[in-house]
């Protein structure tokens, strides 16, 4: 017969390593992609990449995220939006700032008050 103190050592063992092994798993609710660092550059790192360029990136990035029926993280197709009116885009813009309100319901009065002051 095992003794309890070896019984336990064995079933805490097994515990530990499935919640390491649950906390490695790498599924997340939203596809990130490279926008985290797009963010990172545009706010520290002033001009390293232009607006065209982070525009391209981003939208291939959705084009893949939406093939595979997953979501994007919050805040990207307004940032998309913000993008493509600094490049003169209004229709563009208000296009993705509709999606993120769509997507996101909980930015609907910010999402709104950015739609008014363009039309404005």
């Amino acid at each position: 017969m095992v003794p309890c103190g070896i019984i336990m050592k064995r079933l805490s063992l097994i515990l530990l390593i499935s919640i390491v092994a649950v906390g490695c798993a790498s599924n997340t609710l939203y596809q990130w992609g490279q926008y985290e660092d797009f963010l990172y550059q545009r706010y520290l790192k002033p001009g390293k990449i232009t607006p065209q360029q982070e525009i391209t990136a981003l939208e291939a990035h959705l084009e893949k995220t939406y093939a595979k029926e997953l979501l994007p993280p919050p805040g990207l197709h307004a940032h998309l939006g913000y993008l493509y009116l600094s490049e003169g885009q209004q229709n563009r813009a208000v296009e993705h700032f509709h999606i993120e309100k769509k997507l996101f319901p909980e930015s609907s009065t910010f999402i709104n008050g950015l739609i008014k002051r363009i039309n404005q």
